[in-house]
């Protein structure tokens, strides 16, 4: 039978191999978020690309965006031309 290692020596291996195991979760958790940001990204631009190919068919659709979306829309949003981008013919964004 082999002779034991020292307790103090036993006891950095686990806390040696504890902190690997830690630094493993973590970047798995890190990888999950990501992977997750990632599909919640994908399904809002679907759903955006969805609702802007049918604005100019639905007039429901175009009023209801038309109201809602200004709230919405940071500061930021309106200097990059936003809104109209989503609304190329002119239509001014409604006063709040």
């Amino acid at each position: 039978m082999p002779p034991r290692k020292p307790t103090e020596q036993r006891l950095d291996e686990l806390v040696r191999k504890k902190d690997q195991l830690d630094a493993q979760i973590a970047a798995l958790g890190a990888r999950t978020g990501t992977e997750r940001r990632k599909i919640e990204n994908r399904a809002v631009w679907l759903l955006g690309r969805l609702l802007r190919d049918n604005l100019a068919e639905d007039r429901e659709l175009f009023d209801w965006v038309r109201r809602e979306l200004p709230p919405k829309l940071s500061e930021r949003d309106r200097a990059n031309g936003v809104w109209e981008l989503i609304f190329p013919d002119g239509d001014e964004e409604p006063r709040q």
